[in-house]
């Protein structure tokens, strides 16, 4: 299969939590990110076109902080054939600026 991507992915080797904000509930585990969107693998589906506001929880403080604030948009969800997963995209709207600055610290250089 063609690989169309214009950014390349990032992936993780610890796979982050990721919280929805409002309610702190685990909405799925960070499998890759890139400077527009992240892939989570997460145990319910998601609609697409779900705005949500997420919270990735860092592996150790960095900066003083152990999480950092997305606003994404879901853009697709499809159950994993070989998993008990859903992969879910997200569209990343606001990440702080400082913020992509923590996740350059965990991130090989150039891809943020």
């Amino acid at each position: 299969m063609k690989n169309n991507r214009k950014i390349e992915r990032i992936h993780l080797v610890d796979y982050l939590h990721v919280l929805d904000s409002s309610n702190d509930r685990l909405v799925g585990y960070l499998l890759d990110i890139h400077l527009h969107g992240l892939m989570l693998a997460g145990l319910e589906p998601i609609k697409a076109d779900s705005l949500f506001h997420l919270k990735v929880m860092l592996p150790e403080d960095i900066q003083g902080k152990s999480h950092f604030p997305i606003e994404a948009s879901c853009r697709w969800c499809k159950k994993n054939s070989k998993e008990d997963w859903y992969d879910i995209g997200f569209k990343i709207i606001q990440i702080a600026r400082e913020d992509i600055e923590i996740v350059r610290t965990f991130l090989p250089d150039s891809y943020f």
